[in-house]
């Protein structure tokens, strides 16, 4: 799968949207894939791995949990989204829902340039 690509003008729901088709690809164990929609390139990006994303959700004691069946949340999943203001177009905050709920793994994602659109890349994984 290429790196996907999103206008500059895509919409906060778009932008989430492809966030969750990408959490439910990792919950489907296709972690790989997922990470082939990302653009990772440059030296930020470049200290998490495919590798290093399987391991935070996907081990023994935690797994990725298909959007649709995580329990609703007290706090809502999405933790920040803004536009501009950095070097790059903007960031997105998520929770990640791990064994069914919404857990404190917060997945933190970049809007990058890319070409004459912008793409995601992920930048850090935290407990928040």
């Amino acid at each position: 799968m290429p790196v996907r690509v999103f206008p500059l003008n895509a919409s906060d729901e778009e932008l989430l949207a492809f966030v969750w088709e990408w959490v439910d690809l990792i919950a489907a164990g296709r972690t790989a894939e997922a990470w082939e929609l990302l653009h990772q390139e440059g030296e930020a990006f470049e200290v998490y791995t495919v590798e290093m994303l399987h391991h935070f959700v996907s081990d023994a004691e935690w797994r990725m949990t298909p959007v649709a069946d995580t329990a609703p949340a007290a706090v809502p999943p999405l933790r920040w989204l803004s536009r501009g203001g950095s070097a790059e177009l903007g960031e997105i905050h998520v929770a990640l829902p791990l064994n069914g709920v919404w857990s404190d793994l917060t997945a933190k994602f970049a809007l990058r340039p890319w070409g004459e659109g912008m793409a995601l890349g992920l930048y850090s994984l935290e407990i928040a």
